[in-house]
Formats: structure tokens, sequence, C-alpha cells
């Protein structure tokens, strides 16, 4: 296992939409690794044993009282 040798390079794309559906609602959706890329950040202590994660849906619900 070579530690000083950085993993290859590689490109995320992130999508990111909201709504405010009133004056206090609102309604956010991404979607974060777009493409699902396999990568390893050079900064990560465990990328020698697994990738980072891979694509993720987040729904975001804003309430404001």
């Amino acid at each position: 296992m070579d530690i000083s040798t950085p993993p290859n390079g590689y490109s995320l794309w992130n999508l990111q939409a909201g709504v405010n559906l009133s004056k206090n609602f609102g309604i956010d959706f991404s979607i974060r690794n777009v493409f699902n890329t396999s990568y390893r950040d050079y900064l990560n202590r465990l990328r020698f044993f697994s990738n980072e994660m891979g694509r993720n849906f987040i729904l975001t619900l804003k309430y404001q009282f």
C-alpha cells in the first residue's frame, strides 16, 4: 500500500432546486454526485479501503415560524 500516491482525479456534479409554496413553507430537492462517480478523497484516511458515497437524493422541507 503506497500512502504517498494520490488517487485519480474526478469531477462531481450536483443539482439543486427549490420552491417557496407559501410565505412560511418551502421545499428543496437536491441530487449529489449525479453521475454516480466512484472516487476517493485524498484527505480521507479510509480511502484505501472504500470509495466515497455514491449518488444521494435529498428532500428538504422548510417551515419558518
